[in-house]
């Protein structure tokens, strides 16, 4: 009682196989809070005790709410599934994005090389000066990736027609894409050629298991790795107007409501 926490809005069984093996991100019976069951906007939310976290010290009440289900995912794709290390390059797609914001400073962390790909030249001014990405480059721009053909790791959470089949291409010889999301529609074309004759690999991942959450909360806790910006504040009454800054294009980051004092 009177801890802080934040909810990871991950729900699962804890009694499957899965869950058993420690994988509880790919448990049978897994449900996301907001998706499955109603979420956050209200004054009052009643989750179970296995989907909360203590929120760090130095980690107030929104920035935890906004690095909540985008960090724990990063941080399972980057270092885990994507296998980055220190000297590595990776290549963050839809790096203004609240799951490329989290993906540019745990690569960041992990000592990779990042170079941060966006839609439009502000939102790359921002990344540069606001997370510290070695490089950036705008993938609206034609042949945006002719010059990108050392990467590690690509993180990927578009899955653009238009984006994809270029990103995978920056990948040197046994690289790997990490995807994890598909708002850019996700249904894309796949040069099966360059993927066996450079010996790449596709991984894709929902969530991160309890113990990959709470490892990415004690990095943030103890300093390795720096909490999101929040610019875009609401306040519960604002609710409406909240939604409809987060369906738009203008956004940096996570769209954060504010319910009483917090």
């Amino acid at each position: 009682p009177g801890d802080r926490v934040v909810c990871t809005s991950t729900l699962f069984c804890g009694h499957c196989e899965a869950c058993l093996a420690g994988m509880t991100n790919a448990c049978d019976d897994h449900r996301v809070v907001g998706v499955h069951i109603d979420g956050g906007n209200a004054e009052r939310v009643a989750v179970p005790a296995a989907s909360v976290e203590p929120i760090p010290d130095n980690v107030d009440f929104e920035q935890a709410a906004a690095m909540a289900v985008s960090y724990p995912m990063a941080w399972s794709l980057l270092r885990y599934a994507g296998r980055v290390r220190a000297g590595d390059t990776v290549l963050v797609m839809g790096a203004a994005g609240g799951l490329g914001i989290a993906g540019v400073l745990v690569a960041r962390a992990l000592g990779a090389h990042v170079i941060a790909a966006a839609g439009s030249d502000s939102k790359l001014e921002r990344i540069r000066e606001m997370l510290g990405a070695h490089e950036t480059v705008n993938y609206t721009r034609p042949g945006w990736a002719e010059g990108l053909h050392d990467v590690a790791v690509v993180y990927e959470n578009i899955s653009s027609p238009e984006l994809f089949d270029a990103a995978l291409g920056t990948l040197r010889p046994h690289g790997r894409l990490a995807t994890c999301g598909a708002h850019g529609r996700g249904i894309v074309a796949l040069n099966v050629r360059m993927l066996y004759r450079r010996h790449l690999s596709i991984v894709g991942g929902t969530g991160a298991s309890v113990e990959v959450i709470r490892e990415v909360f004690a990095a943030v806790g103890d300093g390795r790795l720096a909490p999101p910006p929040v610019l875009h504040r609401f306040a519960l009454e604002e609710v409406a107007a909240a939604h409809e800054a987060a369906a738009g294009r203008d956004l940096f980051g996570r769209v954060v409501l504010r319910v009483g004092a917090g």
